[in-house]
């Protein structure tokens, strides 16, 4: 005759290690503070991935050398050793399963910022990096856009940064500096024109002046 069981709640359990084999459902977990390079709670396969209390925060530790945690002002990482801290967003064509190349043009990864309308929240401005020429060998050419957005809600490109190493300035440029320089010129303040119309002195101070500016070789005589 096969047995019977019946089930019994027990209230507390205290031990070192539990190990589970299958689906559990728990309502509270608590365990000790573990820290970045023994997390509480551990990876079966990597005893230094996982999650640790480090006295403020829930960190998540990878490798015992990065660490993540939220805290008041948002999602942080941080890296011990020569390697950055980096953020990853990855975009492929296909599937998880089998995925294919992306193509130029292909919107790879975006930093968003939203505000609250006041009914909902409603896009802002981000900065989005985009796949700019086709795949080469192994490299992935690509575009870092900074994008801004008026109180109509539409979406205005303001400065790109392309794969070929040029900035384009999408709409107007409004400097704000004391300094400018242009070519590769040592930045100088705002020029002022002298010399008489009459005769070729104001015109030889204005080609110096925006020579000085780097805005052209004088090689007049």
């Amino acid at each position: 005759m096969a047995p019977t069981y019946t089930e019994r709640y027990i209230p507390k359990i205290k031990t070192e290690a539990v190990t589970c084999s299958g689906a559990a459902t728990v309502t509270t977990l608590t365990t000790g503070a573990g820290s970045l390079t023994a997390p509480a709670i551990v990876c079966p396969t990597d005893a230094d991935t996982g999650l640790y209390w480090n006295g403020t925060n829930l960190q998540f530790g990878v490798d015992g050398s990065l660490r993540a945690f939220w805290s008041g002002n948002g999602l942080n990482t941080i890296r011990y050793g020569s390697t950055p801290a980096r953020m990853y967003g990855y975009s492929a064509n296909g599937t998880d399963e089998a995925p294919t190349a992306t193509t130029d043009g292909k919107f790879l990864f975006e930093f968003a910022a939203q505000g609250h309308n006041g009914t909902t929240f409603a896009p802002s401005g981000f900065v989005r990096f985009r796949q700019d020429g086709a795949i080469s060998g192994a490299n992935c050419p690509g575009s870092v856009t900074l994008v801004s957005r008026n109180s109509s809600g539409g979406a205005l490109d303001c400065v790109v940064c392309r794969a070929s190493g040029t900035t384009e300035i999408k709409l107007g440029l409004a400097h704000q500096g004391s300094t400018l320089g242009f070519y590769n010129t040592t930045p100088t303040t705002k020029p002022t024109i002298t010399g008489s119309r009459g005769g070729n002195a104001a015109l030889a101070d204005l080609l110096t002046k925006l020579a000085g500016l780097g805005l052209l070789t004088d090689s007049t005589s």
